[in-house]
């Protein structure tokens, strides 16, 4: 493990140099010395030299090193590994669950700013009509619907009849019409009367 190779020096220490340096230079100097105590002066009297503080190199590790090492990184891969893997995909997931519900509230917000754009765009809204103010009845081939609002009483609605419905109403158009010149000396094209073959053709439709 790692903390048994804390400060760890091997017996024999092999320094990371090329092939080339080694074919080019001596691996060893003063060889017949026993320290560097010995050598120092030497080297002040032959050498224009320096004697740097904080020198870093490379060495190779040895087997007690490698093992070590080994045993570290298996033991690692081991314990921490897993919970790191399931960690990452939990996270992943997450992430993925909150950029969904992120498009989701974008699309929701572009929605929602779509449909308000259109109904300025369409410029109407639906209102719903008082059922104690409000009537229709059939006229000129619609059906009318009035209701009382703003102190009027206002024409809200005018839906066509369609032709299958005509014939049914033709009594309530003709009806009416004769109110409104009455009341209000409007008048509207005479409705045709309906023959005994139109009532039989609309009983089967």
């Amino acid at each position: 493990m790692l903390a048994d190779i804390v400060d760890y020096r091997p017996e024999a220490v092999k320094f990371v140099l090329s092939d080339a340096v080694k074919e080019k230079f001596p691996l060893t100097l003063f060889d017949e010395a026993k320290s560097f105590k010995e050598i120092e002066d030497v080297v002040n009297q032959h050498f224009v030299a320096l004697f740097p503080d904080n020198a870093v190199t490379l060495r190779n590790l040895d087997e007690y090193e490698v093992q070590n090492i080994r045993e570290e990184y298996c033991k690692i891969q081991e314990d921490k590994l897993p919970n790191a893997m399931l960690a990452q995909q939990e996270a992943y997931e997450e992430a993925k669950r909150m950029k969904k519900e992120a498009d989701d509230n974008l699309l929701a917000v572009q929605k929602r700013i779509s449909e308000l754009a259109a109904r300025v765009k369409q410029g109407t809204e639906e209102m719903r009509l008082p059922s104690t103010e409000t009537i229709t009845f059939a006229l000129n081939g619609y059906n009318l619907t009035y209701t009382w609002c703003d102190g009027k009483f206002q024409l809200a609605k005018a839906d066509v009849i369609p032709d299958w419905g005509r014939n049914e109403l033709w009594a309530q158009e003709d009806q009416n019409r004769k109110a409104m010149f009455e009341l209000f000396g409007i008048e509207f094209p005479e409705v045709k009367k309906p023959s005994s073959g139109d009532k039989q053709e609309n009983e089967d439709f």
